[in-house]
């Protein structure tokens, strides 16, 4: 082995470079993207690819309406456990695809119920169930305008 490097450097630049690499030196930082001004759409797109980010929503929309039919069989029967179980699952499901109008309706069912107050959860399943399939078409326009300009690649290319 030579003592010579096969490209120039600075002393201090190469020190610099193994104090941080064995941890003397704090590493350099890396301006993150602001995640904060994109949607959650936005954010499956890029770390998904769009495909995916449209696939998620679909599931979403396609199985949404048959929890929901649960939640008025809970409903039906009285079951404040069950309205809440379900309207907790309708609402995580929202919040993951950016639906934040269905995750305030399917947030006041769910507390209602945990609260035990009856006509309060009556009221606010009648409401979400009222809404949802308005809603849901919303969601699919939101889809398709955040994501159809969205230029994110799958992760595997």
């Amino acid at each position: 082995m030579t003592d010579l490097s096969a490209s120039p450097y600075r002393r201090e630049e190469l020190e610099a470079a193994l104090a941080r690499a064995i941890g003397l030196l704090p590493c350099k930082k890396r301006e993150a993207p602001d995640r904060e001004e994109e949607s959650i759409l936005v954010q499956h797109a890029r770390d998904l690819g769009v495909d995916w980010a449209h696939k998620i929503v679909e599931l979403y929309m396609t199985e949404t309406p048959h929890v929901a039919e649960g939640l008025n069989l809970a409903l039906s029967k009285g079951d404040l456990v069950g309205i809440s179980d379900i309207a907790h699952r309708i609402r995580g499901g929202a919040n993951h695809v950016g639906a934040q109008t269905i995750t305030a309706y399917a947030e006041a069912p769910e507390r209602a119920a945990d609260e035990g107050d009856w006509e309060r959860t009556r009221q606010s399943v009648t409401t979400l169930l009222a809404t949802l399939d308005g809603e849901l078409k919303k969601l699919a326009d939101q889809a398709n305008r955040e994501l159809d300009g969205t230029t994110a690649h799958m992760p595997f290319d």
